[in-house]
């Protein structure tokens, strides 16, 4: 097994499983692959918004990033449901999420798309992501759109638009998307700097 720091040069690595980074984190995969030939000459996946939007709603679990009121930072695991070009999040108006949105509104989301080999799902490859910044906002049950109470809350009892103990947390993303594994083969995920995307929200 390999590992890597920092920026990778040309090389070829053996038909194994073989560590590299994406990001902050060591993920694993199998095959040849050329290391990374310098920033200068990347090529990015070639993605469309409506690609990315699609992703995302096909997914439902996130993680969304948030800033105490002691400037720390937080990480919380989400689902979540797409409308009008925003992301929805129901919770208890009492959780720590609720209060961190309060205090700071600009978030960060991650959605993670899984992979995996067909026939082969024992192999350990890394998920797709999409990152993004965002503003948020918390509502209150009775200002969200019908459309969206109806997907959060579905399965369970009808929540009453005076329900003082639940809150929706409304995210409208802002500035890029940026991919990784996003419109591209998983194959074509072996390559750490073309398997990365960036397209305007």
């Amino acid at each position: 097994m390999h590992g890597f720091e920092g920026q990778m040069q040309g090389v070829w690595l053996p038909n194994i499983y073989h560590s590299f980074f994406c990001g902050d984190t060591v993920v694993l995969f199998a095959g040849y692959r050329h290391q990374a030939r310098g920033l200068a000459n990347i090529t990015m996946a070639d993605i469309t918004t409506e690609q990315v939007w699609e992703a995302i709603g096909k997914q439902l679990f996130a993680v969304m990033g948030m800033v105490t009121a002691k400037n720390e930072a937080r990480t919380a695991g989400i689902v979540y449901i797409v409308r009008h070009e925003k992301l929805y999040v129901a919770s208890v108006r009492d959780a720590w999420k609720v209060r961190h949105v309060q205090h700071n509104p600009h978030v960060s989301m991650t959605v993670m798309i899984p992979k995996s080999i067909p026939l082969m799902p024992w192999i350990k490859i890394p998920a797709a992501t999409i990152t993004f910044s965002g503003v948020a906002r918390v509502l209150e049950v009775s200002e969200a759109p019908v459309d969206v109470k109806k997907m959060l809350f579905r399965g369970l009892e009808n929540v009453p638009d005076d329900d003082a103990s639940t809150a929706i947390i409304e995210v409208t993303p802002q500035g890029d998307f940026v991919t990784y594994g996003v419109g591209v083969s998983l194959m074509g995920m072996r390559d750490t700097q073309n398997a990365r995307g960036r397209v305007q929200v």
